[in-house]
């Protein structure tokens, strides 16, 4: 069974039935545009494909896919590199947009900051 996560700009816990009947569906005006993505995301992992799957060590690491521009999912193939491309993409997502790492089916997150290391996603998650 694979591995997914999931990098929203909202709680995930507002997803829950009784937080969208009293405030609604959380809403975000991010918009990450494919082709920047890559050509930033290209600028420090020398290989991602135009399909979105990060290459360490010549196979497949991280398959990764945008929903509605906003969500981010990332299914694990071998882990390698991915708190490190967790990290990057904090820091590529602008410092106005709060950004939360939960793992597919879970409602606990983890709030990523500006300020946390690629070994504090490390540490929560338990991948390298």
């Amino acid at each position: 069974m694979a591995i997914r996560y999931i990098i929203t700009p909202y709680d995930p816990k507002l997803w829950m039935i009784e937080s969208i009947e009293k405030f609604g569906e959380p809403v975000s005006d991010l918009s990450i545009h494919r082709k920047s993505f890559l050509y930033q995301a290209r600028k420090v992992w020398w290989y991602i494909t135009d399909s979105l799957t990060l290459i360490v060590d010549d196979e497949p690491s991280l398959y990764c896919s945008f929903i509605q521009q906003q969500l981010l999912y990332i299914e694990i193939v071998n882990g390698k590199k991915f708190s490190e491309f967790i990290h990057w993409y904090r820091s590529y997502v602008p410092d106005n947009y709060e950004l939360y790492l939960f793992r597919e089916g879970d409602w606990d997150s983890l709030k990523l900051t500006k300020d946390m290391t690629a070994q504090d996603v490390s540490a929560w998650t338990g991948l390298p």
